[in-house]
């Protein structure tokens, strides 16, 4: 899916950052692609597993760079960080359907990166500009 290729244009810091988001990237399309069946659930559970872990780690890695660099947003933009975790914990505890549950998180991963990354992440980069 076109929607999810990593641009030259939405590199924030050349390094772990954008590594992370390219892999965040990958992720997403992957969960994007999945269809509903009962041999997709296993797939379905490992790469949401998988996005979930890689997506509190690199939390952690991108608040740790915005203190380093003393980005004046941090706590908003932490705050943002909760949120998508609580909403992956809420679909997570809540959908009990498995074609509900690819539907949120299809739905989360869209928002993920077009909300988070490519609006939210890249005023990192407008600030490191200034």
């Amino acid at each position: 899916m076109s929607l999810f290729l990593w641009k030259a244009e939405y590199a924030i810091d050349q390094g772990t950052i954008d590594n992370e988001h390219q892999r965040l990237f990958g992720m997403a399309r992957h969960i994007l692609d999945l269809e509903l069946g009962p041999d997709k659930l296993e797939e379905f559970k490992t790469i949401v597993r998988e996005f979930y872990d890689y997506t509190a780690t690199h939390f952690e890695h991108e608040e740790r760079y915005m203190t380093d660099i003393h980005y004046p947003d941090l706590n908003d933009h932490k705050a943002k960080h909760k949120a998508i975790i609580s909403e992956m914990n809420h679909y997570l505890s809540t959908d009990r359907k498995f074609s509900l549950l690819l539907s949120n998180f299809k739905s989360l991963a869209v928002k993920w990166v077009f909300d988070h990354i490519l609006d939210e992440d890249l005023k990192i980069k407008k600030f490191l500009t200034i």
